[in-house]
């Protein structure tokens, strides 16, 4: 889809290029590290479910970020390239997960967690199609063992929307703040109905799974993502101060959160959800305004960093794993022991020899290929990190 609209953005050179950010793999690392060991046992990671929201955050900035860049080089966004990535980095190993969840369901692992045999086709279905956020949000509960896809069924959910939203932004609204100014304030409206839903008796499955009631994080990182692009974040050394003391705020709130709230209390969706993807806001524009820092250093590890880049096979193989193990006797720290190593195991295979060949197509659908009155010199092309769940 093109247009030759003149949209008023910034061609200067602060500008920020938008390609491989290592810290951000690494943040990842820990989002689906402290995500694992919540599935694995609460006694350790209370408050371990905000790491979804971390990556959804992280999502929302890289996705809008591409998106925007490429406007600013083409005046136009090419919706089909962008699916075709989207398809590409997604599918290859969710599909692999599932074929072999079918298996191993109606075979060696059969009867061994209630329900799962008889079920399994539906819920491959249900996950397969990107509705699984919805049919536990619903109150049909399922999927039961993939019922993590939930958090896969948002993201999806949200590339089919945001895409072309962003287009009429683009289009309409022009102006880089005020397009930052939208997503920041569709965040928190999202936030205001989820603490409204709360008031009403909602669910938790119904707070915690729904769309509408998880998309804050995510529309604040498009906020994030645009000033980033357009260069209108500070990069004054008194700026830069005050992000590192923000970040440093920020990290001991999430680890806070981690030990402390809980999944099933109502308050987690009040107040600390919101305050969770606030934090995460504020790492994040630590690791886009500062060259060099601390966090940046723990981040970019190079053992950080590698598992960011496999955390997408990570996250989706680790909850048949530890709920089909868990059955047969592992508890607790066996679970992270012994679970742990073979999740990792299967991991970094997937990313080797399945998502690697396919990520690696993703460069013929780099961006759109009509060149637009904007100098196509001014902006670097735009590349997607080829790690996690961005």
């Amino acid at each position: 889809m093109t247009n030759s609209s003149d949209v008023s953005v910034n061609h200067t050179n602060r500008a920020s290029s938008i390609g491989y950010i290592p810290a951000l793999d690494g943040l990842r690392a820990l989002a689906v590290g402290v995500v694992y060991v919540f599935h694995a046992t609460q006694r350790l990671s209370r408050g371990g479910f905000i790491g979804v929201d971390i990556f959804f955050v992280i999502s929302g900035f890289l996705i809008t970020a591409l998106l925007f860049k490429e406007w600013n080089k083409y005046s136009s966004i090419n919706f089909k390239n962008f699916y075709i990535r989207r398809a590409l980095r997604l599918l290859p190993a969710l599909v692999l997960m599932l074929v072999v969840y079918l298996i191993a369901t109606q075979t060696f692992w059969r009867g061994l967690v209630p329900g799962a045999t008889e079920q399994a086709w539906g819920d491959v279905l249900i996950v397969l199609f990107y509705v699984s956020n919805w049919t536990r949000a619903l109150g049909f509960e399922r999927p039961n063992v993939l019922g993590h896809a939930w958090s896969l069924s948002t993201e999806e959910q949200f590339y089919m929307l945001w895409p072309p939203i962003m287009y009429l932004l683009l289009r309409y609204v022009r102006t880089p703040k005020r397009i930052a100014l939208v997503a920041f304030a569709g965040g928190l409206l999202i936030a205001l109905h989820r603490y409204n839903l709360v008031v009403q008796g909602a669910s938790i499955e119904r707070l915690s799974t729904g769309l509408d009631t998880r998309l804050d994080g995510i529309l604040m990182g498009c906020g994030l993502g645009v000033l980033y692009v357009a260069g209108l974040l500070p990069r004054s050394l008194k700026f830069q101060k005050f992000a590192n003391v923000l970040a440093a705020i920020s990290v001991v709130v999430l680890v806070v959160l981690n030990f402390t709230v809980a999944y099933k209390d109502r308050e987690s969706y009040m107040y600390w959800l919101l305050l969770a993807n606030l934090a995460t806001l504020g790492i994040l524009l630590q690791l886009a305004v500062v060259e060099k820092s601390w966090l940046k250093r723990i981040l970019e590890l190079p053992p950080l960093i590698y598992l960011g880049k496999i955390s997408y096979g990570f996250y989706l193989y680790h909850m048949p794993l530890l709920t089909f193990l868990g059955a047969m006797g592992f508890r607790d720290w066996t679970r992270i022991a012994i679970i742990g190593p073979i999740t990792l195991g299967l991991s970094i295979l997937s990313y080797k020899y399945l998502e690697t060949p396919f990520l690696n197509l993703k460069d013929k659908f780099i961006a759109a290929p009509v060149q637009s009155h904007h100098t196509a010199g001014t902006v670097a092309q735009p590349q997607e990190t080829p790690s996690g769940m961005d």
